[in-house]
């Protein structure tokens, strides 16, 4: 589990209120912290009169749009998985920003996974100031939230990332390295990491073009289908639909995110 955080410098309470009440979302999980406003006008107002406490400052934060997931493993129900998940982020709530204002919904549009969208104001609840955290104290966060996780929810079976010890990280990498010098790793997982690495590091689509093409793929589009053209070190060329890698409605989510920070960006400058 990464939890994985946006910053937002315009107050579109609004329109991410919109994407994230979507048909993608389990309303009956939808989260309501310090925010008694239910529908999304209503939300959006809410927010947005909160917000208006704060001191006026150049390049400031409105809101952080952040996203917990966690894989589904084998063994575990999506019921349970969908419970367990709304504990793991009221915890995170209670541990990230317990006076904000956060409005949450769960998307259930993955196969491999599940994750929450959170919207969360940059202000405590009728306060001036803006609540922010350093890169360190995010960086221990995310740490303290998989503890939390393993302990108690060991049944989800969700790997060690934040947590893993400098031993842990190289013995994994060793094996890892082995594992494809043995031919056991398979040429399209290579490809699905690199792309999901990608999609993680850009935060615009040339941007996810270029690192594409830094790790030798070439990324392409033919009518609806995407893909990327590999060049493998043994100097094969070979073409990999993203449906085929497993990660079609993830780069689709990514596509969504992308034109909802580009839409942001314009309505900042209207």
């Amino acid at each position: 589990m990464i939890p994985k955080s946006m910053s937002r410098k315009t107050p579109s309470f609004g329109q991410l209120a919109t994407y994230m009440d979507s048909e993608k979302s389990d309303a009956r999980y939808d989260l309501h912290h310090n925010c008694l406003a239910r529908g999304r006008e209503d939300i959006e107002h809410a927010f947005l009169e909160n917000s208006k406490l704060m001191r006026k400052r150049k390049n400031g934060n409105y809101l952080y749009h952040e996203i917990l997931s966690i894989t589904l493993e084998d063994g575990v129900s999506l019921l349970h998985a969908k419970d367990c998940l709304r504990e793991i982020a009221l915890q995170y709530i209670e541990m990230r920003c317990a006076r904000n204002m956060v409005f949450g919904c769960l998307h259930e549009d993955h196969k491999d996974h599940l994750h929450y969208h959170l919207m969360i104001s940059a202000n405590e609840l009728n306060e001036t100031k803006r609540h922010r955290l350093t890169t360190a104290q995010f960086d221990k966060l995310k740490r303290d939230l998989e503890f939390f996780v393993l302990k108690q929810f060991p049944e989800l079976k969700q790997k060690r990332i934040n947590t893993a010890s400098r031993e842990e990280k190289k013995l994994s990498r060793k094996a890892a390295d082995q594992k494809r010098r043995a031919g056991k790793l398979e040429r399209h997982e290579e490809v699905r990491e690199t792309l999901r690495k990608a999609m993680q590091d850009a935060s615009s689509f040339e941007m996810l073009k270029d690192i594409l093409q830094k790790n030798n793929c070439i990324y392409y589009k033919r009518g609806k289908n995407h893909g990327v053209e590999v060049s493998h070190d043994n100097g094969k060329i070979i073409k990999y639909r993203f449906s085929t890698l497993g990660v079609h409605e993830e780069f689709e989510t990514y596509l969504d995110e992308l034109a909802l920070a580009k839409q942001s960006n314009k309505d900042d400058l209207k």
